[in-house]
């Protein structure tokens, strides 16, 4: 049989305490990802084990750093094509990134 007693206990735990770009490294204090803020993830489903491996979450401040973030995973994916990035099939990811790239400097991302 149990015995028991009541006791107070205290629990240390992980809490959001802010988010970090993961392109340009601005940082903000709030608990709550803003509105102005996109999350996305990418992974893909090839090499086995190594698919579970590969799955990455992001948390960009701008368009212009959805577009530079966006960019460097569809290039370190080159070689995949079962994958998705942002919810997007590789290989649409992969065209929209060579939109973007056709217009150069000339399209302003705000």
């Amino acid at each position: 049989m149990e015995i028991k007693k009541q006791k107070r206990v205290t629990r240390v735990k992980n809490i959001i305490a802010g988010y970090k770009c993961d392109s340009c490294a601005k940082e903000i204090n709030e608990e709550r990802l803003p509105d102005e803020w996109h999350h996305f993830a990418s992974g893909h489903n090839e090499w086995g084990n190594d698919s579970y491996e590969s799955y990455e979450s992001y948390d960009v401040c701008s368009p212009k750093c959805y577009v530079e973030k966006l960019t460097k995973v569809v290039g370190e994916m080159e070689d995949i094509y079962d994958g998705k990035v942002d919810d997007m099939e590789i290989q649409f990811a992969k065209r929209i990134v060579n939109y973007y790239k056709s217009f150069g400097e000339n399209i302003k991302l705000v």
